[in-house]
């Protein structure tokens, strides 16, 4: 398969991932087949990690958390 194809293919399961209503389940079982497929391609995703300060990472981290507790429902949203 043609690089440009294998872009298209992630890029759009990447959207599918993102927008719609799936079970937490089946979302980490998409995303585990995009980063699959990214290793597999040859693509990597750069490292934006390394670009950050500590204090900004941290409140990124502090964000992840925040968001995936909200998506799990344990944080009421007022």
């Amino acid at each position: 398969m043609k690089k440009i194809k294998i872009h298209q293919v992630i890029d759009k399961l990447i959207e599918v991932s993102s927008t719609s209503d799936l079970t937490p389940d089946a979302r980490f079982a998409l995303d585990h087949v995009i980063e699959e497929l990214m290793d597999e391609s040859g693509l990597i995703a750069p490292d934006w990690r390394a670009d950050i300060s500590p204090e900004e990472l941290e409140e990124i981290m502090y964000l992840e958390c925040l968001f995936k507790d909200l998506y799990l429902n344990k944080i009421a949203m007022a």
